[in-house]
């Protein structure tokens, strides 16, 4: 409630600044400002300089960037194929040390500049030359895991389907 007030007091200065405001003094020698004109006697008028305001220049007019011209080398591109094999999709998997086994199948090999990068949730989890991962810790629940091929820029030059598994975790029940 009080950041609120402070708000609205905030947007009300400029409106007020615009205003007269008196000085008061009372008999008991206090003084008192007000911006609310006195309906006694003695009270002095103080002139206020004008409102400081500024206008902001229009601004600049972009232009659109010309279409950067397809690479040459692009005929050479690899084209891969990549799919996440491992958990199988909505798969459920038990687990008592929260550790998941992730596996990717890759077609054709990686060439030296690139790398694959596992995501688990978007977040990525994983990375190298390997197509099999070992992620830790994955909690209980619903959870997404991908994988990209990615150049040594971190160009994405191919993507896997994303698949869905469920982790559960193993209980003891006490009596």
């Amino acid at each position: 409630m009080n950041r609120l007030a402070l708000l609205l007091l905030l947007f009300a200065l400029p409106v007020l600044a615009g205003e007269a405001a008196y000085r008061i003094v009372h008999p008991d020698g206090t003084v008192e400002y007000t911006d609310e004109p006195p309906v006694e006697n003695g009270a002095e008028s103080i002139p206020l300089p004008e409102i400081q305001t500024y206008e902001a220049p229009p601004p600049p007019r972009l232009e659109r960037p010309e279409a950067a011209a397809p690479k040459e080398d692009d005929s050479d591109r690899v084209e891969y194929s990549l799919k996440v094999t491992q958990p199988d999709s909505d798969e459920h998997i038990w687990v008592s040390d929260w550790r998941v086994p992730i596996g990717v199948n890759l077609s054709p090999g990686l060439e030296d500049d690139h790398e694959i990068v596992v995501t688990v949730d978007g977040a990525e989890v994983g990375r190298g030359k390997r197509t099999r991962f070992t992620v830790s810790p994955i909690y209980r629940g619903e959870h997404q895991v991908s994988a990209r091929v990615v150049d040594e820029s971190g160009n994405v030059l191919s993507e896997s389907e994303p698949v869905t598994f469920y982790i559960h975790k193993h209980q003891v029940n006490r009596p």
